[in-house]
């Protein structure tokens, strides 16, 4: 997604992109913390999960700064390559971990629609309850308004303050 992302030349394209990037990460996020969570005693979860928090944080705070630095010295496209070549990176890492899943608890399914299917049942009982979309709509355009305000609204004031 990222390097597509700097390939972008249309706004569909970008915003394209930029819906890739979300749900990969959205997969990594979730798939790291199942991992953690995996290897982790409930002595120790804290402690572990917490790194990776961590990590996730400084990512936020020091990327924007890595960012603009990339863009100043290489252009505009380079934080979005540099971006890609660390998921590349971090991609080939992921190969190397082994699976920490009990494989007993593994239930086996055919088809890429058994598994659609199965996730959509677990999904049913929650937006069938009213009060769970309302809460899920009130929560995701928090976060909407808050990424937004975050990652656009900050460095446009950081501009004009500072030139």
């Amino acid at each position: 997604g990222m390097g597509f992302t700097a390939l972008s030349t249309t706004l569909m394209e970008l915003m394209a992109c930029r819906f890739m990037v979300g749900v990969g990460g959205s997969f990594q996020i979730t798939g790291a913390q199942l991992y953690l969570t995996d290897i982790s005693s409930k002595a120790n979860r804290a402690r572990t999960i917490g790194t990776n928090v961590i990590a996730f944080n400084a990512g936020t705070l020091l990327g924007p700064a890595i960012g603009g630095y990339l863009a100043q010295q290489f252009g505009l496209h380079a934080p979005f390559y540099f971006v890609a070549a660390a998921i590349a990176c971090a991609s080939l890492n992921n190969s190397r971990l082994t699976e920490t899943r009990d494989p007993a608890c593994v239930r086996e399914r055919a088809t890429l629609y058994d598994e659609i299917s199965h996730i959509a049942g677990q999904w049913r009982p929650l937006l069938a309850s009213p009060d769970m979309r309302t809460v899920m709509v009130v929560h995701g355009g928090y976060w909407m308004v808050t990424s937004g305000a975050l990652f656009t609204m900050m460095p446009l004031l950081a501009v004009s303050h500072f030139g």
